[in-house]
């Protein structure tokens, strides 16, 4: 179900590369409107706007979203010299220039090349909040590495929403591919495979991250989560020639107990369904084993395609806390003084790759 109301913008809250953050006069209070989808609005402007999130209490109804604007205007930003649609088959759908579109004439000779990746690490990272801890803390390790996040569309389709990402294409060394139906990056790509490739040909000496939007989904199950999506990232690396590496999802504040620790996120995706050799970095100390289930870590390591690297927990929450702890850098609300050990994972995997 979704429900569609009328609201007028009483103002603009703020306006960013790719959406305009509204004040309005019903639902939530604030809108978001995807300058790709609708022209831009103004004060007094009256707009219709999607309030299900913010009935269901869900944590994406913080804002509503312009579903359709009540006057003419120009019409909204986009890049008509592509043909790939995303969105496709919705009344948003819209056409892209994507890097492997035949448009792209400097590019197509790539795409009908085989990926091979040599060896090449890839950090793989299920939530969105990991992305600004591993830029920053890879800039400390590397400054002046370029670092490429392909971002899947197991999450949020539009990327503008994403103050993080906001804020990361204001550097220069910060590159992101959107891929899949997700759209919004500083380049589009059809899929995670050719975001791949485009990356590794064109920025050879980055790191490559793969990861999603805001707004991931759990259902309390087993295989009922958007991380999942994981093991086919692995899967796709390792039949390439890459490496995996899995930044490992810790926390000592989740309430949740498939969370607290090592959460089940990453022990399913990585046990169950990933067939390419991987590596999980893991902290390795008293703060951190408190909190972990020794067993299912044991059980990891005894996985033939598995290596379980263990870092000096100590020596990277020393460095987290140093680089990180001005900063305003947050998980589901918790900064580093209420959950350390996320961080600290994070950061684990981080360093392992640039030790």
């Amino acid at each position: 179900m979704h429900r569609i109301i009328s609201v007028t913008v009483l103002g603009i809250l703020e306006e960013n590369r790719g959406v305009q953050w509204l004040a309005t006069d019903g639902g939530c209070g604030r809108a978001v409107l995807y300058t790709s989808l609708y022209q831009k609005v103004k004060p007094g402007d009256r707009v219709k706007v999607n309030v299900t999130a913010g009935m269901l209490g869900l944590g994406t109804g913080g804002a509503d979203f312009v579903c359709s604007i009540e006057r003419e205007g120009e019409s909204a930003e986009g890049t008509p010299e592509g043909h790939i649609m995303k969105c496709r088959y919705l009344p948003v759908q819209q056409s892209m220039l994507t890097v492997e579109s035949p448009e792209n004439h400097d590019a197509a000779g790539l795409y009908q090349e085989e990926l091979h990746l040599g060896g090449k690490r890839i950090l793989l990272c299920e939530l969105h909040s990991m992305l600004p801890v591993v830029w920053r803390l890879y800039r400390d390790l590397k400054p002046g590495g370029r670092l490429v996040a392909i971002i899947d569309d197991q999450a949020a389709l539009a990327l503008p929403f994403s103050r993080i990402l906001g804020r990361l294409h204001g550097e220069e060394d910060f590159i992101s591919i959107t891929a899949g139906q997700a759209f919004g990056g500083k380049y589009e790509a059809v899929n995670v495979l050719t975001a791949m490739q485009y990356a590794a040909d064109t920025y050879p000496d980055a790191l490559i991250v793969i990861t999603v939007g805001p707004g991931v989904a759990g259902t309390g199950t087993r295989y009922g989560y958007s991380g999942i999506v994981q093991a086919s990232w692995a899967n796709l690396i390792g039949k390439k020639g890459g490496i995996p590496v899995w930044a490992p999802r810790l926390s000592q504040a989740d309430r949740r107990n498939r969370h607290y620790g090592l959460s089940h996120h990453t022990i399913t995706a990585l046990t169950e369904l990933t067939y390419a050799d991987s590596v999980l970095p893991l902290p390795a100390g008293e703060e951190t084993w408190r909190h972990i289930d020794c067993e299912a870590v044991e059980k990891m390591k005894r996985h033939p395609w598995i290596e379980v690297p263990e870092i000096e927990e100590s020596r990277v929450m020393r460095w987290i806390t140093a680089v990180l702890g001005g900063e305003n850098v947050t998980t589901m609300g918790r900064g580093i003084k209420e959950d350390l050990l996320f961080f600290t994972g994070v950061g684990t995997a981080v360093y392992w790759l640039n030790p």
